[in-house]
C-alpha cells in the first residue's frame, strides 16, 4: 500500500505511455490493461468479487498461470458494486449485444473454449472504504458444457485454494479455514441484506488478506522490480498465498493457529522471499542487498488479527450492514499505519493499545460511528498518534477521523470542469516541476456518470533552458468515464469520483476525493486526494467545479489551457 508515493500519478503513466509508443515499447504496469481485446468471444464469465466489493478492478484470464495479465488474455473491470459482466442488483447484462460502450468495460469474454480456468483480480477500489485495493485476488474454476459461468464469488477464501489441484487438499484447507466449499460461493458481505452479514466468513477473509497485504508490502519494498520489470506478477501476493497454503498442508494447523505462530509467518516470509530471488534471477536482474527485519512484519501480523478478532469476531453480532464499513474502515487504517512507517511499530502499537484497552470501549465506537460516515477521512486518521487529548471524547475523535467542516460532496458535475495542480514547482536549474490536469465532465447536472476529456500536462525534472526530458508533455488530451461511486443511493452526492482512464490505447483507473483546504500565497484553495494504482497524490484546485467553456478538440489545445507556471 504506498500511501506516501508521490513520484507515480496519472499524469506520469500517461506520459511514460506517450514515451513507450514512441519507441514502440508497450505500456501499461501497475496491473493495468496491456492490450485491447477481441470482439469474437464466445464463452461468458459472471460474478462478484469481494474483499469488500472491488469496484474498477481488472478482472481477467489467466491462460497461463503466471499470476499476471499477458496482452492475449481478456479482461474487463468491476463494475461500482464489484459485479463483472452481469450485475443482479440493477440487473444489466454488460455483455449484451447493444449494451453501450460505457458498460461494455465490464463484459469478461473468453477467447477459448475452456473446461477449467483461472480468474485474477488486480487493483480497484474497496468501495466499503473507497480506499484502493492492494494485491490479487484469484479463483480457480470448472466450466460445464454450456460454456456460461454465473455468479463466481473472487475473494480471498477463493484464492487461497486457487493453486490446490487434489480434493483432498481442498478439503483439508476448507477444514483449517473453518468453512465448507459452498461457503466460497456466499457473498459474506450480502448485497441484498436478505439475512445479514456472515461473520465466520467476514472474519476469516479480513485476516487472511490483511495479513497478506502487510507481508507482500514489507517484501515489496525491497523488490521494486516485481510488477515494474514486464512479465513479472504485479506483486509478491499469489506466492504468499500458496506458501500460507502450502504450510497449513505441512503443519496440519488451523489458519488461527498459522496467524498466531511466529514460526509459521516466518516460515511463509523467508519462502516468499526466496520466490522473490528465484524472479530476479530469471530475469536477470540484480539483487537488492537487504536484510528484512521478520519480527517487525510478524509483530504487525499478529496484532492487526488480534484487532479483526476483536472488532469483527467470527460469532458475533455487534457489527452489522450499519456499521460493516465503518469497521472496515478501522481495519484499513492499520493496515495503512503498519506500512507507513515499516520498521517503526511505536505509531502502529499506540493505535493497537488504544483499540484493546477496556477503558477505550465508548471511544472505540465512537470511532466507529465516525467512520461510517462518507465524510471519514481515513488518511487524517492513520496519521494521527491515538493519544493525547484529541483523542479522549467524541466530538475531537470525530474531528480527526472526518474531513474538514465545509469539505462538500461531489455532485452534479455533468457540464463542469475541474483543473488540479501539483504545487510543488522543484527549483532551478534542473529540477523545474509543472504539473496540472483539467477535467472536462460530460452529462446533464443530474447524471452520475458519463464521459469525460482532460488535458494533462507532466513537466518533472525540466531545465530553466527549456528541456523537458523525456516522457513529459505540455499537453495531452485524454478521454475515459466517470461515476460517483455509491451517488445512487446517496441523493446524487459522493466523496469518491472514479475515473477510467483511456490513453493510446490502454486503460487506467483513478479515483479523485475532496480532501479539504490549503493555503498557498493567502489563496485557499481545495485539496484534492488523487489515487492512481494505489499511490497517493493530493493536488489543488483554485476554482473547483466550474461550468465548462469551449472543449479543447487536441494537444494544442490543451498546452494553450495549461500554461507554464515555471516559465519555460
Amino acid at each position: 500500500m504506498s500511501h506516501h508515493h508521490t513520484s507515480h500519478s496519472i499524469i506520469k503513466a500517461a506520459a511514460l505511455c506517450l514515451a513507450a509508443a514512441v519507441t514502440l515499447q508497450g505500456c501499461g504496469g501497475s496491473g493495468q490493461d496491456k492490450g485491447s481485446a477481441s470482439a469474437n468471444y464466445n464463452q461468458s464469465f459472471r460474478g462478484v468479487v469481494i474483499d469488500g466489493y472491488l469496484a474498477r478492478a481488472m478482472v481477467f484470464l489467466d491462460y497461463d498461470n503466471n499470476s499476471t495479465r499477458d496482452p492475449w488474455e481478456p479482461f474487463a473491470f468491476t463494475d461500482d458494486a464489484g459485479y463483472y459482466s452481469f450485475n443482479p442488483i440493477i440487473n444489466t447484462d454488460y455483455c449484451a449485444t447493444d449494451a453501450p460502450a460505457e458498460l461494455q468495460i465490464y463484459c469478461l469474454k473468453s477467447k477459448r473454449s475452456l473446461t477449467e480456468a483461472v480468474i485474477r483480480v488486480d487493483g480497484g477500489y474497496d468501495v466499503s472504504t473507497g480506499e484502493p485495493f492492494h494485491g490479487q485476488l484469484s479463483r480457480r474454476i470448472s466450466i460445464s458444457s454450456s460454456g456460461v459461468v454465473n455468479d463466481v464469488v473472487v475473494s480471498p477464501l477463493t484464492t487461497l485454494l486457487t493453486d490446490v489441484r487434489s480434493a483432498e487438499q481442498k478439503n483439508a484447507l476448507l477444514s483449517a479455514l473453518g468453512i465448507t466449499e459452498a461457503d466460497l460461493d456466499v457473498d459474506y458481505f450480502n448485497s441484498d441484506n436478505a439475512s445479514g452479514l456472515n461473520h465466520a466468513l467476514l472474519n476469516a477473509a479480513l485476516k487472511l488478506h490483511k495479513t497478506i497485504s502487510v507481508m507482500n508490502h514489507f517484501i515489496g519494498l525491497h523488490y521494486e522490480e516485481i510488477g515494474n520489470h514486464s512479465g513479472t506478477a504485479n506483486d509478491l501476493t499469489s506466492s504468499i498465498y500458496r506458501h500460507i497454503a502450502n504450510e497449513l498442508l505441512t503443519q496440519q494447523i488451523s489458519f488461527n493457529t498459522l496467524v498466531a505462530s511466529a514460526e509459521s509467518l516466518e516460515n511463509i516470509l523467508r519462502r516468499t522471499e526466496a520466490d522473490a530471488h528465484n524472479i530476479y534471477d530469471q530475469w536477470d536482474m540484480d539483487l537488492p542487498y537487504i536484510d528484512i527485519n521478520y519480527a517487525a512484519v510478524i509483530e504487525k501480523s499478529r496484532a492487526l488479527n488480534e484487532i479483526i478478532d476483536q472488532l469483527v469476531p467470527a460469532d458475533g453480532t455487534d457489527v452489522d450492514q450499519d456499521n460493516i464499513n465503518g469497521v472496515a474502515k478501522l481495519v484499513e487504517t492499520l493496515v495503512i499505519k503498519a506500512m507507513r512507517a515499516p520498521y517503526d511499530s511505536d505509531d502502529f502499537n499506540n493505535a493497537i493499545s488504544f483499540l484493546q484497552s477496556s477503558d477505550n470501549a465508548s471511544l472505540v465506537r465512537d470511532l466507529i460511528d465516525a467512520l461510517i460516515s462518507d465524510r471519514s477521512d481515513l488518511d487524517g486518521l492513520a496519521n494521527h498518534n491515538f493519544a493525547g487529548d484529541k483523542f479522549s471524547s467524541s466530538d475531537s475523535i470525530r474531528e480527526i477521523a472526518q474531513l474538514p467542516s465545509g469539505t462538500q460532496a461531489f455532485s452534479q458535475i455533468g457540464g463542469q470542469q475541474l483543473r488540479v495542480s501539483d504545487m510543488d514547482l522543484g527549483f532551478a536549474p534542473n529540477n523545474l516541476n509543472d504539473s496540472e490536469v483539467e477535467f472536462y465532465f460530460h452529462g446533464d447536472s443530474e447524471t452520475t456518470s458519463g464521459r469525460f476529456n482532460a488535458c494533462v500536462k507532466y513537466i518533472e525534472d525540466a531545465s530553466s533552458d527549456g528541456k523537458l526530458g523525456d516522457a513529459n508533455t505540455r499537453g495531452e488530451l485524454v478521454s475515459g468515464y466517470w461515476s460517483l461511486l455509491g451517488a445512487q443511493q446517496n441523493a446524487g452526492e459522493s466523496y469518491s469520483l472514479l475515473l477510467t482512464i483511456q490513453f493510446l490505447g490502454s486503460t487506467y483507473q483513478a479515483i479523485l476525493k475532496p480532501a479539504g483546504f490549503a493555503k498557498f500565497d493567502d489563496a485557499e484553495m481545495q485539496a484534492i486526494r488523487f489515487d492512481y494504482a494505489g499511490d497517493l497524490n493530493t493536488w489543488y484546485s483554485a476554482n473547483g467545479f466550474e461550468p465548462q467553456g469551449q472543449l479543447p478538440t487536441s494537444n494544442t489545445d490543451c498546452a494553450e489551457r495549461l500554461p507554464s507556471r515555471i516559465g519555460i
